[in-house]
């Protein structure tokens, strides 16, 4: 299989991968998480950008019996059902500073008439009630619980106007016991068994606050005057806690009788004047809720306006609780729906798409980066969907939260252990085996891409290079052993360190001798120059390092390097269970005998003339040589010896190696005397040798290998 076919299929099967994961998120199993979104963004929103907004925005207040009210006179020591009188007397001084409509978020389902000698106790409060319902002005609650239903007192019920002022308080509680959302309509069965549909108490009261009939559409979205409700689905508001929907003035019952009873008529014109008035429980324990605002409220009222009066006292209650009101609930929604920033949540497929681009891109750099690179794409890209998810709840709209987060997070697990296990196996190989013989910029290399690697042995041009360290094994007889791994280490070290910094590969390290491989298992289109530069960085280390040890006391030998350029067979050969990754052929062979012919001449390093026309370098000629064994011969040149001192020069040397090479008779003196001036020169002395032996030319048959 070639590697894009490879990379094909992996990136089909984790684009599958992916694909199973976000579907499966979008099974009925997981919606009961999908509210979480709207906690989720309720918390960030409030926490990260939250803004003042003045109350007087709010076209709802609340008029809250709380902890002080009932430790406030008249009310202290009484029951609700004994209060009518100074509701009554609150209640006509909203509505006659102006309110829109009044709502009653508590029920009185007895009379203090039924209790007490005084038949008329509750007279004001019903006449009252009669007063506000010719204007449709007021509105009371009711609660189904299971098959009972609480409603108010029969002789309130008749004074508020009977049903068509009376509407249900029940909520929606999600599966997890949470509320995000009240009703807008409720099936209501009739006397005659006939089903209608009756707006809730939220949707009541903003109705006669805008003076609109609200309509219910085919889809269960609400028809409000001119607008489509925003975050009105199937009978139900999803309800928005932020910004101004949160900031609802709330006024304690007490303050306000005391007020009302010191006839303080324009604080009621100033807080009420056009507003929804909820009149409901602020308590520390009873009639609490958890909404979707648990995360961002203390349990205390969003709001509190400034007192009428100096005569209540104060109450903390210092419980910090996730728990709010159930006044606020409805409240909040009749701001939702006046200001039409009820929460629009996405349907099925549309949470479906919006899950897929996080999750696509979390697979993207899973695949094909790094694990870091993939995990840190992931936060970034999370970090960057959650706050654009913030962004668009100001346009009153949830995008899924949750969803796209464990879709990326379940893609980046499952696609990265995909990789460990099947992709990146064959990777896992190539690093263990090339990374302590291939510098590591050809192992990218290789594991970028594979196919520049052949297992099965091509044949293919290269370079090879070959050291050997005169005199080791006596040196190492000599040494103690303690001595002698660190000493050799140290040296193999700096001299494998260079191979590689040349792109070279290390094919053997036979105890100090090191076989050096160019062009494989990465082509590499200088491959020759590379191995002559690698050479030459050799030959100059080794000769300081040689030279540092000698300081020491140690006879640390010289190292011979031989280089030569041709083709070769390279691959994995060996059995199934072990192999090795080498070449075979003459030219590698060749090299080895170049450096053993540094034994035979005296230099240090010889390289072949194939070598040296690939790589343009200029060295000495040495001759053809004639290796033992071959009948070719091998045009060889030495580098690196001709620019240290007490060598002839390179001009002076190649004009003498011509004279030898046209075997002119004077070139036999001309040696002669160069060998008196330059005596540790090696080349010379060879060639004076062979000249006195009666040699000529530079052709030169030898005799050893």
């Amino acid at each position: 299989m070639t590697g894009w076919l490879k990379n094909s299929f992996s990136g089909f099967v984790s684009l599958c991968i992916a694909a199973l994961i976000v579907a499966a998120l979008s099974l009925p199993a997981f919606d009961r998480f999908h509210g979480y979104d709207v906690d989720i963004l309720h918390y960030l929103r409030n926490k990260f950008e939250s803004r003042a907004q003045s109350s007087t925005r709010s076209p709802v207040a609340v008029i809250a019996i709380d902890e002080l009210t009932y430790a406030t006179q008249p009310f202290a020591g009484l029951p609700k059902v004994m209060w009518t009188p100074q509701i009554a007397r609150i209640q006509n001084s909203i509505l006659a500073a102006g309110a829109r409509v009044i709502g009653w978020d508590i029920i009185l389902p007895t009379s203090a008439a039924t209790y007490v000698a005084d038949k008329n106790f509750d007279r004001e409060l019903l006449k009252s009630f009669a007063q506000a319902r010719r204007d449709s002005r007021l509105v009371l609650g009711t609660a189904q619980l299971g098959n009972s239903k609480i409603i108010p007192h029969r002789l309130f019920s008749w004074a508020a106007g009977g049903a068509n002022n009376l509407r249900s308080l029940n909520v929606n509680v999600d599966e997890d016991g949470i509320i995000r959302s009240v009703p807008t309509f409720l099936s209501v069965r009739k006397r005659d068994n006939s089903v209608s549909r009756v707006p809730s108490l939220a949707l009541e009261l903003a109705a006669r606050h805008r003076d609109v009939v609200p309509e219910r559409l085919p889809d269960g979205r609400v028809r409000f005057g001119d607008l489509d409700l925003s975050g009105s689905r199937s009978d139900k508001l999803q309800l928005n806690y932020l910004g101004e929907n949160a900031l609802i003035p709330t006024f304690s019952l007490a303050d306000l009788y005391l007020c009302a009873e010191a006839e303080k008529s324009d604080f009621f014109r100033e807080h009420f004047r056009d507003r929804v008035v909820l009149l409901g429980l602020v308590l520390d324990i009873e009639d609490r809720k958890l909404s979707s605002n648990r995360w961002i409220t203390n349990g205390g009222p969003p709001h509190s306006e400034p007192r009428c009066t100096d005569k209540v006292g104060t109450h903390d209650s210092n419980i910090d609780r996730e728990t709010t009101p159930g006044v606020y609930v409805h409240a909040t929604a009749v701001n939702n729906i006046l200001l039409n920033s009820g929460l629009e949540q996405p349907g099925a497929w549309q949470r479906l798409i919006m899950t897929l681009p996080l999750a696509l891109i979390v697979l993207i750099a899973t695949q094909f980066f790094r694990p870091g690179t993939a995990a840190l794409t992931f936060l970034i890209t999370s970090a960057g969907w959650i706050a654009f998810a913030m962004w668009q709840i100001d346009n009153h709209f949830v995008m899924p939260v949750l969803d796209p987060v464990f879709a990326a997070s379940l893609t980046f697990v499952t696609v990265l252990g995909y990789r460990f296990a099947v992709v990146d196996k064959d990777r896992r190989f190539l690093k263990r085996a090339f990374s302590s013989y291939v510098s590591p910029d050809l192992v990218d290399s290789l594991l970028a891409d594979p196919e520049k690697l052949k297992l099965g042995g091509e044949r293919r041009e290269l370079s090879f290079l070959f050291t050997d360290l005169a005199d080791f094994t006596r040196m190492v007889e000599n040494m103690e052993p303690t001595k002698v791994a660190p000493l050799l280490n140290s040296y193999l070290d700096q001299m494998i360190g260079i191979a590689k910094a040349n792109s070279g590969t290390i094919d053997k390290v036979i105890g100090d001798a090191v076989v050096v491989i160019f062009s494989a298992p990465v082509d590499l289109s200088d491959h020759a120059v590379n191995a002559v530069n690698c050479a030459r960085e050799m030959d100059k280390f080794a000769q300081q390092y040689a030279g540092s040890q000698r300081d020491r006391g140690i006879m640390f030998g010289q190292t011979r390097i031989g280089v030569h350029s041709g083709t070769a067979v390279v691959g994995n050969f060996g059995s199934s269970n072990f192999f090795d990754y080498t070449a075979l052929g003459d030219a590698m062979n060749t090299a080895a005998r170049l450096e053993s012919v540094n034994k035979q001449i005296g230099t240090r390093v010889l390289v072949s003339k194939q070598a040296m026309d690939k790589s343009s370098s200029e060295g000495r000629p040495v001759g053809c040589l004639v290796l033992k064994g071959k009948s070719d011969a091998l045009e060889v040149f030495e580098i690196g010896a001709c620019e240290e001192e007490g060598r002839v020069s390179a001009e002076i040397y190649k004009t003498l190696y011509k004279s030898i090479e046209v075997k002119d008779v004077s070139a036999h003196a001309t040696i002669k005397q160069l060998c008196a001036d330059y005596p540790n020169d090696p080349l010379l002395k060879f060639h004076k040798d062979r000249l006195d032996a009666g040699e000529t030319g530079t052709l030169i048959h030898l005799t050893e290998k």
